[in-house]
């Protein structure tokens, strides 16, 4: 048995290198949601043409769609501050400037470090909750979009690699398996019928 434990190690690393883990915090219970970048398109008109006809509270109500749609927007962000303090809702605009702030900044990161930024504000908001309740949803909205985000881009880039390996690269693993099979099954049974 002590022949074949360095094997046996080897074989647990393996496994335990292709185990998949899900990174994102436990107490943070962030869903899956529905994103739909047209239908913020369209939001994003509507409160355009809102705001230019001055209808502020027309503007807010479709910036808040956009953002509903795709939250990673940043004119939609700046849209929704200037129509909250256009309608004088200060509290609504430092909520769209809490946000629009940060956009650029976590559009320009890594998926997974954008969707760790905005699950921080989750875990501040567990040690002391904000007065705008809004500001977690958000946060959490925002976390599982990037984390969407991070998993469709992963499976992009798989699905172009496999498409780009060539039949030796897809199907070597089976004659090597089926021959280190015959290996060890030949040494085995030369082990079991040589004299001692």
């Amino acid at each position: 048995m002590k022949k074949f434990a360095p094997v046996l190690a080897v074989l647990a690393l393996i496994l335990g290198a292709c185990a998949a883990t899900d990174d994102t915090p436990a107490a943070l219970n962030i869903p899956p949601v529905a994103f739909d970048h047209p239908q913020a398109e369209a939001a994003i008109q509507q409160a355009n043409a809102a705001l230019a006809a001055a209808d502020y509270n027309a503007a807010a109500g479709a910036f808040q769609v956009a953002l509903a749609n795709w939250p990673v927007d940043e004119s939609s962000w700046q849209g929704l501050s200037q129509a909250y303090g256009a309608s004088g809702d200060v509290s609504g605009q430092n909520y769209a400037l809490f946000f629009g702030e940060r956009m650029e900044w976590a559009n320009s990161l890594h998926p997974s470090a954008a969707a760790g930024a905005f699950e921080n504000v989750l875990l501040m908001n567990e040690e002391t909750p904000f007065q705008d309740t809004r500001i977690p949803d958000t946060a959490r909205r925002l976390s599982a979009f990037y984390r969407q985000g991070l998993v469709e881009t992963r499976a992009r880039q798989s699905a172009s690699f496999e498409s780009q390996q060539t039949f030796g690269q897809n199907y070597l693993i089976y004659p090597v398996a089926v021959l280190s099979g015959w290996l060890i099954l030949t040494h085995v049974r030369s082990k079991l019928t040589s004299p001692k």
